[in-house]
């Protein structure tokens, strides 16, 4: 098989803020499978932090980085905070409708949208356990 005959699997990996260890723990999970598995197919990560974005808010504006329901697998890991709302006029659930929605809620709901109309992306969610402290809490929903 030749590089040119690699399929490209792309992991979006959604989390706020709270979990930032958790996100770089998926990272590297992530980063390990596109080494063990590099003879077969190209494995990327989709992590918002990790893309070149415009200066100018919402960070997920679809032109800065590929939205849940373009890539194969998507991971949203939760804990205490579900992020910065974004602008009404601009996003909503894909699945409630509903407005305001944060960042993390948007990409699920993207996510959750096309798996249930295409079967893509695979979805996993993950939520942390241990108890939250108000250092942990950055926006409470």
């Amino acid at each position: 098989m030749s590089a040119g005959d690699r399929r490209l699997l792309r992991v979006f990996i959604s989390s706020p803020s709270d979990v930032r260890p958790e996100r770089l723990i998926a990272e590297r999970l992530v980063r390990r499978l596109e080494r063990e598995f590099a003879c077969h197919l190209w494995v990327g990560p989709v992590i918002l932090e990790r893309e070149p974005l415009l200066a100018a808010p919402p960070f997920q504006d679809l032109r800065n980085i590929p939205p849940p329901r373009s890539t194969d697998i998507a991971v949203v890991i939760l804990w205490s905070s579900l992020g910065m709302p974004l602008p009404v006029d601009d996003f909503r659930g894909a699945v409630s409708g509903k407005v305001p929605v944060t960042g993390t809620e948007w990409e699920f709901e993207d996510a959750l949208a096309a798996c249930r109309a295409d079967g893509r992306p695979d979805l996993l969610v993950y939520r942390k356990t241990a108890p939250s402290s108000p250092r942990s809490i950055t926006t409470r929903r």
